[in-house]
């Protein structure tokens, strides 16, 4: 249900998807706050599940901030 909810929204949401000239930790800013579609199409997962796993391997695998990325 929740991958049908993605395609149907990415359809109806008409903001422009492909916009950025960012990298690193300013790409993946701007890629949150903006369209769940280019979201999955870019990460493979809705911005939940991202927040979810990510929270998880900070929490388990120990994962830290890059230099990039925090």
């Amino acid at each position: 249900a929740g991958a049908v909810a993605t395609h149907v929204l990415s359809y109806a949401d008409r903001r422009p998807m492909h916009t950025s000239i960012l990298t690193g930790r300013l790409w993946l800013d701007e890629l949150l706050a903006g369209h769940p579609g280019r979201f999955y199409r870019s990460m493979g997962m809705n911005k939940a599940t991202f927040r979810k796993l990510l929270c998880k391997m900070k929490l388990i695998g120990g994962l830290l901030d890059s230099k990039h990325v925090s």
